[in-house]
């Protein structure tokens, strides 16, 4: 259908490339039907609960449909397991950070069902051809429905030659008759203004809340209707992995210099300022220009990007190896000193990261972007025991299943509460808390906030009660709007016990 990516599947009843007009007809009622439920459940905001629901759907018609004639069943149809799992963890917290890790894994992990017959063993592919396989599956989930209409469809199939007759007489006569109607309804309606209002009464409605629902409903079942139609009728097609070119292979000599030059920078930084690297506090307070802000703020940033430039320039450079013993055996020493050393600048940047939170306290950027390192950390073990054994194919699999088990345990960690609990402890007369801060949080982390108001400064208890209550103590009550989060935050700014706080 796309090129090398995809193709329709060619089935033998009753047109070698259309599908049969009951099975048509089940796909396109089953997208009708999940656009109404999206409509009803994907309406209210902010999204919470509506959509699990909606996914669970999704994922139900999405192993039933294939029971259809002429529609297949994908073989990479596990993936629905995880992405169910990131749906229901996606209502878990309110945290929006967190919502939206949940929710891109859970897309992820939709289009990943994409990846079936033909294609190669997704154990053994590669980063580009996953991402080719997901950007097809993307651009699937936009327009198969669209190219399933076109040419996919018997439609002289679904109604006989002896009722195509009748059928179209109808259609004429409506196109005929209802301009007709609608004149003299109108001369009707202007002579008598009984005739005019009983209509008006009929047909009161508002036009932007129709139009709203009606485009809500048309876009969940197109989307719908395309994932559906992507995964039981297109075969993915081998995509070779993609080879450089013969001028851009790197051998022996390049891999020397290429990789001896940047381990002696790394080397140099490392002993160069290996005081300044792990030499803490005490180092940051004997400078007379050095502040903890930059010392942390300044170098943290930086080294993140340091580590993962390094991970780009390992899995390039494995790419464009050149064939032949003599650039591998430099390769991996070469790149296993790499590992070393930026490992080394790892730690250093979890280091002024620790100083600068015991400091300033935690935020929910320093939170994400240590979790981040923490994710690089087990990207260059994987890196390790995969590309430099000469096994780069298995490297992108374990990578991002790897990046998967790190959403679930955020989400599972609750962050905003981490951070509350992680505030609240280091706050001090030196270090004031930043009651602000930590009420525009979100829902997740005011549990533990009014559980902990002791360790609130005395002048701010009865403002963060009072606020936690006018923010979450009454709820609308939808339930498609329901997260566990806003429903603790609510039960614990009702608590009756605060109220001895505020007297």
């Amino acid at each position: 259908m796309l090129g090398q990516g995809a193709r329709l599947m060619q089935d033998s009843e009753p047109k070698a490339d259309r599908l049969p007009p009951a099975s048509a007809a089940t796909l396109l009622g089953t997208a009708a039907a999940l656009g109404v439920a999206g409509d009803l459940l994907l309406h209210a905001t902010p999204w919470g609960l509506n959509l699990s629901v909606f996914a669970v759907l999704l994922a139900v018609a999405a192993v039933a449909l294939p029971r259809a004639p002429g529609l297949r069943r994908p073989k990479s149809s596990w993936w629905l397991a995880p992405a169910l799992l990131f749906a229901v963890l996606f209502p878990l917290r309110a945290s929006e950070t967190a919502s939206v890790l949940c929710g891109l894994s859970a897309l992820l992990c939709f289009l990943m069902v994409s990846y079936g017959a033909g294609a190669t063993p997704l154990r053994l592919a590669g980063m580009m051809r996953i991402a080719l396989h997901v950007s097809i599956a993307w651009l699937l989930a936009f327009g198969a429905l669209a190219l399933f209409l076109a040419d996919g469809i018997d439609y002289r199939g679904i109604v006989s030659p002896q009722r195509r007759g009748p059928l179209l007489a109808i259609v004429r006569g409506l196109l005929i008759a209802t301009p007709i109607v609608l004149a003299f309804g109108g001369l009707f309606a202007a002579a008598d203004i009984f005739f005019r209002d009983f209509f008006a009464d009929v047909f009161a409605f508002d036009v932007e809340t129709v139009a709203t629902h009606l485009m809500v409903t048309i876009l969940a079942g197109w989307l719908s209707g395309c994932y559906l139609a992507a995964i039981t009728l297109v075969s993915p097609e081998p995509i070779p992995p993609p080879a450089p070119p013969e001028r851009a292979r790197l051998g022996p000599v390049e891999i020397g210099i290429l990789f001896g030059l940047v381990n002696a920078v790394f080397a140099l930084f490392v002993v160069i300022q290996f005081r300044y690297l792990f030499g803490g506090s005490g180092r940051v307070e004997s400078s007379s220009t050095l502040t903890f802000a930059d010392y942390a703020r300044r170098g943290f940033f930086e080294l993140v990007a340091v580590a993962v430039l390094t991970a780009v320039l390992l899995l390039a450079a494995h790419w464009l190896l050149a064939p032949g013993r003599r650039a591998w055996r430099l390769f991996v020493p070469l790149a296993a000193l790499l590992e070393v050393l930026v490992l080394v600048v790892m730690v250093s940047a979890f280091e002024r990261m620790r100083l600068y939170m015991d400091f300033y306290g935690l935020t929910e950027l320093r939170l994400f972007v240590t979790i981040f390192m923490g994710w690089l950390l087990i990207v260059f073990a994987w890196m390790a025991a995969t590309v430099l054994r000469g096994a780069r194919d298995r490297f992108a699999l374990g990578a991002m299943v790897a990046g998967l088990f790190v959403v679930v345990a955020t989400a599972l960690a609750n962050p905003d509460d981490l951070i509350v609990r992680q505030n609240l402890a280091h706050a001090g007369p030196d270090r004031p808390l930043d009651v602000n801060y930590l009420l525009d949080l979100g829902p997740d982390g005011i549990p533990t906030l009014l559980a902990k108001i002791d360790d609130v400064p005395e002048s701010d208890r009865c403002r963060v009660i009072e606020e936690s209550r006018d923010r979450y103590g009454n709820p609308d009550g939808d339930w498609r709007s329901w997260t566990y989060g806003r429903w603790r935050a609510s039960r614990s700014a009702e608590g009756r016990k605060l109220d001895r706080y505020c007297e």
